[in-house]
């Protein structure tokens, strides 16, 4: 992701859009594989969140947000 204090987070560029759909997209497809009920919109807003944190690399974003995705906490507060 590139640094541009200056925008950051408000715009995203077309490298990190990338980054978030790849994340986005390999974590539906995990959750699906597992037998998971999946809302593609909540995982990609997990995926946001983390990202807007700092977290970048897309198998770390997709990592976390399967791990969330899945928590009971996750699932009764979505």
């Amino acid at each position: 992701m590139q640094r541009r204090h200056d925008y950051f987070p408000a715009v995203i560029y077309p490298e990190d859009l990338n980054r978030l759909w790849s994340a986005t997209n390999s974590a539906v497809k995990q959750l699906v594989r597992e037998g998971a009920e999946v809302e593609s919109e909540a995982v990609a807003r997990l995926v946001v969140q983390f990202y807007r944190r700092g977290l970048v690399d897309p198998k770390k974003l997709e990592n976390v947000a399967v791990l969330f995705a899945q928590s009971k906490l996750y699932r009764r507060n979505p």
